[in-house]
């Protein structure tokens, strides 16, 4: 049987996790920096209203991504756990035949909900003045949404094999293109169908490169592929979880400009999502280090090593998790108010409050990022997805309740609240029931570095509080300067061997004698 050449030959498993850390890390870094770029020019191009609907319409598309049910990160399990079995070669060939008979499904379902929300666009804009437009972007955003699902098997098939590297590769070029099209053509003018139209086009690109690297990696394997019946059950059960997952967390964030909109105004959308925006960016990073990359890996890992092995290898990141959570969360607490008035300027000062009474809770999560691929490389992830969308109903309630009665500042409290009690008590339980430790073992885990890292945290603050200014430059050098000192602290928190893992990965090679 021909295939195609395989990459990953000759490198272990954990080369190509940490690989795909340090790839997908410096995609996102690249995406931030176009996004830093292309937000004011956006905003100042189509005025704030416009930019508001741009937003709304955004994030009503937003919620067709659950018709992926979660189906793409249980193939991704499914088929990095094939490629460990004895019959390799059928159990590939049944998991990709299926998969590619699932997303089809799901494309074509795509299409008829865009519809829908097509026939739905003016009681979403509320507006008449923007009800065609609104119903030609949702109707171009929605194809383009559509045509990610039919594509979206070779993309499962990267991350099964870890092959981080060449979807940074992709996505790198679709960033390039998209931020190059949008700064040219919203500077001469055009609107948001010109956008969506923009949105369509670099998507169809990233998908025909994911495409050529899918088939570059297993060759002519796709031909065997087959549909296997006896594998949906399970499939989807394992998947209806993770939709359930999704769901809650859709409730407990992409549903807040709605709220917004009833209950303050259209134009405060903006306000409150460029708050949030700067922690959107911050969870990308850390799932670019420690999340998409270690599902594979984890999966490989219990297959082989049992749950023992699979502890080891959590416990590693972990700690590099709550590192860098918290290198990340203080950054953003100290300089984010006045970052935001320097990028957007004076009229987005209350995105800096959304953006501070977020950071601890979004430090808390995201400290505890790993979690999210352990349940689902064992399968137990079921409370805990139950519980995610209790809460996620919990917030949505909240949200609209403290809206109702203070305004815009109850819709982030909601979610303050929300966060708070599920990662600072709910995670923790139930991490530890998997991992089979003792509860407090792990708060000593997550907890420990949190404590050590605020003593230098809080020294370096009370010496540049009086000295921070909305100036690029300062907030440059200082937030460096924070970076190192936490940094530093943040590698004595490590072990021996995880350091010398790291400094190598880094270039840095240990010292012999």
């Amino acid at each position: 049987m021909a295939e195609g050449k395989d990459a990953t030959k000759g490198t272990s498993l954990t080369q190509r996790v940490l690989r795909g850390s340090v790839l997908n890390l410096f995609e996102h870094v690249v995406r931030t920096a176009a996004l830093l770029v292309v937000t004011p020019i956006m905003i100042q191009g189509l005025g704030l209203e416009s930019y508001a609907i741009w937003l709304l319409l955004t994030a009503a598309i937003s919620f067709l991504t659950l018709l992926d049910g979660g189906i793409t990160l249980s193939g991704t399990r499914f088929l990095a756990r094939a490629l460990t079995k004895k019959d390799e070669p059928e159990a590939w060939a049944q998991t990709v035949g299926t998969l590619r008979w699932l997303y089809r499904w799901i494309g074509t379902a795509c299409l008829v909900l865009t519809l829908g929300l097509w026939l739905a666009a003016p009681a979403i804009v509320k507006n008449p003045a923007w009800a065609d437009t609104g119903r030609v972007v949702i109707a171009i955003l929605g194809v383009s949404m559509a045509l990610r699902f039919f594509m979206r098997l070779h993309l499962v098939i990267l991350k099964a094999y870890v092959r981080y590297d060449l979807i940074v590769v992709s996505s790198l070029i679709k960033t390039a293109a998209q931020s190059a099209l949008i700064i040219c053509l919203i500077q001469k003018g055009h609107g948001l169908v010109v956008l969506a139209l923009v949105q369509i086009g670099t998507d169809v690109l990233d998908q025909v490169i994911v495409v050529l690297f899918s088939r570059r990696t297993v060759g002519q394997r796709l031909a065997t592929a087959v549909m296997h019946r006896p594998m949906l059950p399970e499939l989807l059960k394992f998947s209806a979880m993770n939709l359930l997952n999704t769901l809650g967390q859709h409730l407990r964030t992409r549903i807040d400009p709605f709220v917004i909109k009833a209950f303050v105004g259209l134009n405060m959308i903006p306000v409150y999502n460029r708050g949030l925006v700067l922690l959107t960016m911050f969870s990308d990073v850390i799932n670019a280090v420690v999340g998409g990359t270690l599902l594979a890996g984890f999966s490989q890992v219990e297959g082989r090593a049992g749950l023992e092995g699979l502890r080891h290898k959590f416990m590693l990141s972990m700690r590099l998790s709550i590192v860098l959570s918290f290198i990340g969360g203080a950054g953003l607490f100290i300089f984010g108010p006045s970052f935001l008035i320097r990028w957007l300027g004076p009229d987005f000062t209350q995105s800096g409050s959304v953006l501070q009474m977020l950071a601890l809770p979004y430090t808390l999560w995201l400290a505890q990022f790993p979690t999210n691929s352990l349940f689902l490389s064992l399968n137990r992830h079921h409370l805990l997805t139950k519980l995610t969308f209790v809460a996620g109903v919990f917030n949505l309630t909240l949200s609209v309740i403290l809206a109702s009665k203070i305004g815009f500042y109850g819709v982030v409290w909601a979610t303050l609240i929300d966060m708070t009690l599920f990662y600072g008590l709910l995670v923790p339980w139930l991490a530890s029931r998997v991992l089979e430790i003792p509860l407090m073992d792990y708060f000593k885990l997550l907890l420990t570095p949190f404590v050590l890292l605020s003593l230098p945290t809080f020294g370096f603050y009370s010496l540049i509080q009086s000295h921070l200014k909305p100036e690029y430059l300062a907030i440059i050098w200082q937030s460096a300067a924070l970076c190192l000192l936490l940094g530093v602290c943040g590698m004595f928190l490590l072990t021996g061997e995880e350091r010398t893992a790291i400094m190598s990965r880094l270039g840095v090679k240990p010292k012999t004698r």
